[in-house]
């Protein structure tokens, strides 16, 4: 039996199966816990209790008096500003404890991939496949791409940056490939010049014959993303994107930016 499929004795008793919604906040299970936690790093660094508190704006108290919202705000900040760059053997041995809290007691939180921050449980095949492609994909798309992915499942989601950096990654994949003598390209720019090179490009997706599509489902998948994004800087269409839309950008930019990479997209010879 694995972890995602254990129940609870009292669960089985009473005819039901494993809990499958995440827990918000710090309930009583997981409290204690992260209060040790946070007590354990704390007494390891004098200096690290003020600097949490000017960084955070307010007196940290005893650690075992917060809870809540409070209380994962401290523990975001300790993952970002304790821990050094270069993770000693200590240093992963301390996160993978609090990781083991957070994901035995099925808060909605997790520790992020970069170690540095706390992140919003998304689905493991999503979050592995969001780290395949940044890996593959180059520094400036990869950097794009983590920023839009923080952004959304971060400690405190920022729909529009999520939004933004989700464009940008796609305007850094598409633009060398589509536009590489314009400098001044954006994805706008590699919609026009797709549609106006239709028929040089071709997807690796075999149609009902079994040879390769075109790429107007593409085009349209980018199309989508850049006119459902808010242009601000008063417009009168400006508005703040909403969390869903973000979200859905940000697995978008994911998965085209994978095409390319992994020659999805291809130019015809």
């Amino acid at each position: 039996m694995t972890e995602s499929t254990w129940t609870s004795l009292t669960r089985r008793s009473a005819g039901l199966g494993p809990r499958e919604a995440l827990i918000e906040g710090t309930p009583d299970h997981i409290l204690p816990h992260l209060q040790d936690w946070c007590e354990m790093i704390l007494a390891r660094n004098d200096e690290l209790e003020l600097d949490l508190s000017l960084r955070l704006r307010y007196e940290i108290p005893r650690v075992d008096y917060v809870a809540g919202e409070r209380l994962l705000e401290i523990v975001d900040a300790i993952l970002y500003w304790h821990f050094p760059v270069a993770l000693d053997e200590h240093s992963r041995s301390a996160i993978k404890h609090l990781d083991r809290i957070l994901t035995a007691g099925d808060s909605a939180w997790r520790v992020s991939s970069k170690l540095n921050s706390l992140e919003r449980r998304v689905n493991e095949t999503a979050t592995a496949a969001a780290a395949h492609v940044s890996g593959t994909t180059g520094a400036e798309p990869a950097e794009h791409l983590a920023n839009a992915w923080y952004s959304a499942y971060g400690r405190i989601p920022d729909p529009d940056k999520a939004y933004d950096s989700a464009v940008l990654a796609l305007e850094s994949v598409f633009c060398p490939l589509v536009s590489p003598h314009n400098n001044r390209a954006t994805l706008g720019t590699v919609i026009r010049d797709l549609r106006n090179q239709v028929s040089k490009w071709e997807l690796a997706i075999g149609g009902p014959d079994g040879e390769p599509v075109g790429i107007a489902p593409l085009v349209q998948m980018l199309d989508l993303i850049w006119k459902g994004q808010s242009r601000h800087g008063g417009n009168s269409n400006s508005r703040n994107q909403t969390q869903a839309e973000a979200v859905a950008a940000v697995h978008m930019a994911i998965t085209l930016a994978q095409w390319v990479s992994s020659d999805i997209l291809t130019r015809k010879d």
